[in-house]
């Protein structure tokens, strides 16, 4: 013969509801935990029962001592008889006040309630809902229309826009902002509905015929605003006639004084191209640096982006016994003179080459940077022709007034080559 040994979740003596009393002389509670007696075990020293698990935790203990006779030194074993007698036990279902009609012995009771467990044999144990953010617990004959039909925390589609979330969330929160949600006209104009955007967007608006809207006379001076549905009537008024006679002359004022500033306006163009035909008649010129050579013509430059407008001559001179080189400077008129350009030092860079040198080598050079040229060019600023520097042959003698004549270094066998102007 097999025994079965059934391990029963634990049960208070005051949770179950038995079939017939309990006989007198059977002792069902575990001395440690108060419970009906589950796996018990019976000691030696004193013969009282414990729950295994109980047991475990007694001996486990500093002293492990038995907790009703306190002696230390005793055996424990499985009572398989009080098990026996115990799992025989004939009682109701917990749930029997709730409605269910189960009874049986207690070794089953564990398995028919399947406590905190979705399936179960008895429909009316209470199990949590299957969605986390719900607390609610149902007994498991509700809990499937719960969890389809009443969860606040079930899925749920937006019927509108099709979005998806939580029941709770889509009625309580996303329902007032839904674009495609049916709304009524704010203004009644119809007992149909519509989607919520084409009111929040204003694109009824342009269309709803109990809105306001401006007389198509406003240019005239009608301030009325009459319903989109009254504004043929509202156009039919004579009143509109004298609002016209009026803007009309208005108009004719206005368009009198409209062609007199067309034909200021018009002048000042012509005025203006004249301008510009001047600026182009102008040479042009570069911005330093500028490089000039000996024998070269002169070469015109603005000192910066508006600046003066100058040129520049390199050329040399002769005496019985030396050569000599210069530089000659003018002003001009500029583009740029209206804005009194500020004036700046000018600098060059020369470079002389060997009067003589070998035929089997590179001619030598030699450079002197940084040599000041022009300091104060406000005190010698005189605009003068254009071309004024080109029609000078010789710096020997006197220049026209206002050409400005700086004579270079002389350096012995060698001769300026060309000059970089620079600030």
């Amino acid at each position: 013969m097999v025994l079965d040994i059934i391990i029963m979740a634990q049960f208070s003596k005051e949770e179950l509801s038995f079939v017939e009393d309990l006989p007198k002389h059977v002792e069902i509670e575990c001395p440690v935990c108060l419970n009906v007696l589950t796996d018990p075990y019976i000691v030696s020293c004193c013969g009282y029962n414990f729950c295994g698990s109980c047991f475990e935790i007694v001996k486990a203990s500093i002293n492990g001592s038995c907790p009703m006779c306190k002696e230390k030194e005793y055996q424990a074993i499985p009572d398989k008889k009080c098990s026996r007698i115990i799992n025989g036990l004939e009682v109701y279902c917990s749930n029997k006040e709730k409605g269910c009609q189960w009874k049986g012995e207690l070794k089953n009771i564990s398995t028919h309630r399947n406590k905190e467990k979705r399936e179960g044999e008895c429909q009316y144990e209470e199990v949590k809902c299957r969605y986390k953010k719900c607390r609610e617990r149902k007994q498991r004959r509700y809990l499937k229309d719960h969890e389809d039909n009443k969860c606040l925390q079930r899925p749920f589609e937006c019927q509108y826009c099709k979005i998806k979330h939580t029941f709770v969330s889509i009625t309580e929160y996303h329902y007032d902002r839904c674009r495609q949600y049916p709304v009524t006209c704010p203004k009644k104009c119809s007992s149909t509905t519509m989607p919520r955007y084409k009111i929040t967007e204003n694109i009824h608006i342009n269309e709803c015929p109990l809105e306001p809207v401006d007389c198509v006379f406003s240019w005239a001076g009608c301030n009325d605003k009459p319903l989109r549905k009254d504004v043929h009537v509202h156009t039919a008024d004579t009143k509109h006639m004298t609002l016209l006679a009026v803007a009309c002359g208005q108009l004719k004022k206005e368009n009198e004084e409209m062609k007199k500033e067309i034909r200021e306006n018009n002048d000042k163009i012509k005025e203006a191209k004249k301008e510009i035909e001047k600026l182009r008649n102008i040479p042009t010129a570069s911005l330093l640096p500028i490089d000039v050579t000996v024998g070269g013509e002169a070469v015109h430059f603005y000192t910066g982006a508006c600046g003066q407008h100058m040129s520049a001559r390199l050329m040399l001179g002769y005496n019985e016994l030396l050569e000599y080189s210069f530089i000659l400077f003018a002003f001009h008129e500029g583009q740029f003179d209206e804005y009194l350009p500020k004036s700046l030092k000018i600098f060059g860079k020369l470079t002389y080459k060997a009067i003589t040198w070998p035929t089997n080598r590179e001619r030598d050079v030699k450079v002197d940077t940084d040599v000041p040229l022009l300091g104060d060019t406000e005190s010698t600023y005189q605009p003068l022709p254009h071309d004024i520097l080109n029609g000078i042959i010789s710096c020997e003698g006197t220049l026209p007034q206002g050409v400005i004549k700086i004579e270079l270094a002389r350096h012995m066998t060698f001769m300026i080559d060309t000059a970089t102007i620079y600030t």
